[in-house]
């Protein structure tokens, strides 16, 4: 995964320094990360299973806390971590590229890091699904250029934050996908990027069925799996697909970040007076 390698200097008898390297291998040290956290989402399916689905306890501390389709839980937790870590590897490059690189090429990754710590606030605030909300009730209450949007919410009859924030969104990600073609220059950077997004797609449609559920459009009784077991592992694979993705394009800018640097010193000094 990594070499690593330590030296120590001092001179006068006043200052002292400790420097560590670590050399990191491009290919091989994202994919071990990327296995090792994804295996973390495996080990947050079984304790759902057991813990909520299967309520092996019967106490509620445990039900609640390792449920993955309820937003105050450990899985919600893990999702809003393995994005601020895309948010920090966007800061990170770009921290290692202004210097090399005209500001233009390296300014966005500033706006990529914003975006993605704001999905990570969002993942455990629910920013978005109030904004649908409040949207919703401009909609449908008040004046102006909002009432236009009535007809659509009625036709729609799902969750209104995926008539007005995923549009957003989705604009947002299409931007970053088209920067980083035409200025990243690593090709598996970009089949990790679009795996992500394949993987988080079919989720924004689970969520997407969710909402015709919720709003009696799709009827659950009466099949071959009960109720409970519909909703719950619709919820539970849209959470998974969704991890999966973020781990898909966390992969794929910690390749590109490799590339531009593989290695990372952290030295130490201490000064005598």
């Amino acid at each position: 995964l990594c070499r690593s390698h330590l030296t120590a200097r001092a001179g006068d008898g006043l200052t002292g320094e400790l420097m560590v390297a670590f050399e990191l291998d491009a290919h091989l040290s994202p994919k071990k990360v990327f296995w090792c956290l994804w295996a973390i989402c495996g080990l947050l399916l079984v304790a759902d299973y057991a813990f909520t689905y299967l309520d092996l306890t019967g106490y509620y501390v445990f039900e609640r806390t390792f449920a993955m389709t309820k937003e105050e839980s450990i899985p919600n937790w893990y999702a809003s971590i393995l994005l601020f870590c895309i948010a920090l590897t966007c800061a990170l490059t770009f921290v290692m590229q202004s210097p090399r690189v005209e500001k233009y090429q390296a300014t966005p990754w500033i706006f990529f890091a914003v975006f993605f710590a704001f999905l990570s606030m969002d993942d455990g605030a629910r920013i978005h699904e109030r904004l649908g909300s409040f949207f919703r009730e401009l909609a449908e209450e008040g004046d102006g250029m909002f009432t236009s949007f009535q007809p659509l919410l009625e036709a729609t009859s799902t969750y209104s934050w995926q008539i007005f924030v995923l549009p957003v969104f989705l604009l947002c990600g299409f931007v970053m996908v088209l920067w980083g073609f035409n200025n990243i220059a690593v090709p598996e950077t970009h089949r990790w990027v679009i795996l992500g997004g394949i993987a988080i797609a079919p989720a924004l449609g689970l969520d997407y069925f969710e909402g015709l559920v919720d709003n009696d459009v799709i009827a659950l009784e009466g099949r071959f799996l009960s109720v409970y077991t519909i909703e719950h592992y619709q919820r539970v694979i849209e959470e998974f697909l969704e991890m999966t993705g973020f781990l898909c394009i966390l992969r794929g800018l910690w390749i590109h970040l490799l590339s531009l640097e593989s290695e990372i010193k952290l030295s130490v000094r201490r000064s005598e007076h």
